[in-house]
């Protein structure tokens, strides 16, 4: 912007500064002219006087002298033309000159603007330098930030992992302990046809009795209680009606969190727990049930015979 105003103004100033050459020179010029035209004049006027003054007026002398009568008028008019060219010329100079002023002002005012100019941008670059600093900080603090997060995500993974595995190992302590005792599978074996292989599943929520793939086109049953109290009697109950007066002995184990049913073998064993003392093992006991408790430990639910604490009869 400042270099295309000082390139403006030193064109403006170039151009008056031609035209006033230019008119001064023409002014001097016409000026000159009109000094050689009155000269002549006058001397013409002279000899004309002083040729009639000589000698009488022949009537070519008085066409000669017609001609530069009508030759004086035309000097005298060209000479008040250039009067009045050299009053155009004048106020032409004058408004030259108030274009002048108005440019310099116009100049000076320029400079002034652009020495403000200047200022606000140098006012701009040192706040500007002053927020890189500040962001330069806020970056540096960032990245402190993000080490500290990491290393809490890292103690934080650290803890979950401790978690996880003391969670899985309390998980496999109440399995070994019987502590899914209320999540219960009980078998049917069947007695020469008169009964057929059911599956009782006692979970926390419902009581299911279906074939669980021991045998298709088996009924479904589904009985749901809120308390454990009525859900373990509804379960005596259900096994009592199944086994009816023959008594044949369902097994009752425990099944792993999300794995299949125990495979026994189907073999006649008493009931069995998966830890004794249980309230559905207090009930059945009352049915007269014979009790047994079934480890649940790896590797033995795929035996040919269930194993049995010693002095439990199969």
């Amino acid at each position: 912007m400042r270099g295309r105003r000082g390139a403006r103004g030193a064109a403006f100033s170039l151009f008056a500064f031609q035209d006033i050459l230019t008119t001064t020179i023409g002014v001097v010029l016409l000026i000159l002219l009109v000094l050689a035209l009155n000269i002549s004049f006058t001397t013409i006027t002279d000899v004309v006087s002083k040729s009639q003054d000589q000698h009488p007026l022949s009537a070519m002398d008085e066409d000669q002298l017609a001609r530069q009568i009508e030759l004086k008028s035309r000097i005298l008019g060209s000479i008040d033309s250039s009067n009045s060219v050299k009053e155009e010329l004048a106020q032409l100079d004058k408004e030259t000159r108030q274009f002048l002023d108005e440019l310099e002002s116009l100049l000076e005012a320029t400079q002034l603007d652009a020495q403000q100019a200047a200022q606000q941008a140098s006012q701009a670059m040192s706040e500007l330098e002053s927020l890189d600093a500040q962001l330069a900080a806020k970056w540096d603090e960032l990245a402190q930030l993000a080490d500290a997060a990491k290393l809490e995500a890292a103690e934080s993974e650290e803890m979950e992992e401790l978690k996880r595995l003391r969670g899985e190992q309390g998980r496999l302590e109440a399995e070994l302990n019987g502590a899914l005792a209320n999540n219960s599978l009980v078998y049917i074996k069947q007695q020469g046809g008169k009964k057929k292989p059911l599956l009782v599943e006692i979970t926390r929520d419902t009581i299911l009795v279906h074939s669980k793939g021991i045998s298709e086109g088996m009924p479904m049953i589904e009985l749901s209680h809120v308390d454990i109290d009525e859900r373990c009697e509804s379960a005596v109950e259900l096994i009592r009606q199944l086994c009816a007066d023959e008594k044949s002995y369902p097994l009752l184990v425990v099944s792993p969190e999300g794995g299949e049913p125990v495979d026994t073998g189907y073999q006649e064993c008493p009931l069995a727990f998966s830890s004794p003392g249980s309230k559905l093992e207090i009930l059945l006991r009352k049915q007269g049930f014979n009790i047994g408790v079934y480890p649940i430990e790896a590797g033995i639910h795929t035996a040919d015979k269930p194993l049995l604490p010693e002095g439990v009869a199969p």
